[in-house]
C-alpha cells in the first residue's frame, strides 16, 4: 500500500455564499471581479484581471516622463532695475525637473485600460535626439561678442 500514489485533491465547488461567484467580473469583464480574502478563485481572478487591465504602475508613470525641450542657456529679459534684481532668465522650466507626466499614463493607472509604453518610449527617444541636435547646433555656432549677449 505504501507504493500507491497519493491522490490529488479534487477541487471542491464553492458552497454557501460563494456558490454563484463570477470570476469574469461584471459586464463581461469590464469591471473587476469581486475580491474575497482567503477565497482562492477570487484572489486568482482579481490578479488575472489586474494584470490584463492595469498594464502600468506608479513607477512606470514616473519613468515615462517626457523630458523638457532644450533651450539656450543665455535667454534673458530686461536689463535690471534700480533695486538690483538683475536680468531675469526666461529659459526656466516649471514643474518637475525630470519632465512632464503623460496624462494617458495617469488615466490608464487610475481607470485601467490599454497603454502603449513603446510609443511613449519612442516619443521620449525622439525628444532626446531633438534636444541633442539643438544643443549641438547651439554649440557649433560662432560665439557672439560680449555686448550682443
Amino acid at each position: 500500500m505504501a507504493d500507491a500514489p497519493i491522490p490529488s485533491p479534487i477541487p471542491v465547488p464553492p458552497t454557501g455564499e460563494n456558490a454563484d461567484y463570477n470570476p469574469e467580473g461584471a459586464l463581461g469583464g469590464m469591471f473587476a471581479p469581486a475580491y474575497i480574502k482567503g477565497f482562492a478563485p477570487s484572489e486568482q481572478a482579481v490578479a488575472a484581471w489586474t494584470a490584463k487591465n492595469r498594464p502600468i504602475s506608479y513607477s512606470d508613470v514616473d519613468a515615462l516622463r517626457m523630458p523638457h525641450e532644450w533651450r539656450e542657456p543665455q535667454q534673458m529679459t530686461g536689463y535690471g532695475d534700480v533695486y538690483g534684481s538683475g536680468r531675469i532668465p526666461n529659459n526656466l522650466y516649471y514643474g518637475h525637473d525630470q519632465g512632464q507626466v503623460d496624462p494617458l499614463a495617469l488615466i490608464s493607472l487610475s481607470q485601467g485600460g490599454p497603454y502603449d509604453k513603446d510609443a511613449r518610449r519612442n516619443s521620449i527617444a525622439a525628444r532626446l535626439a531633438d534636444n541633442q541636435a539643438k544643443e549641438q547646433a547651439y554649440n557649433a555656432r560662432p560665439p557672439k561678442n560680449w555686448w550682443e549677449v
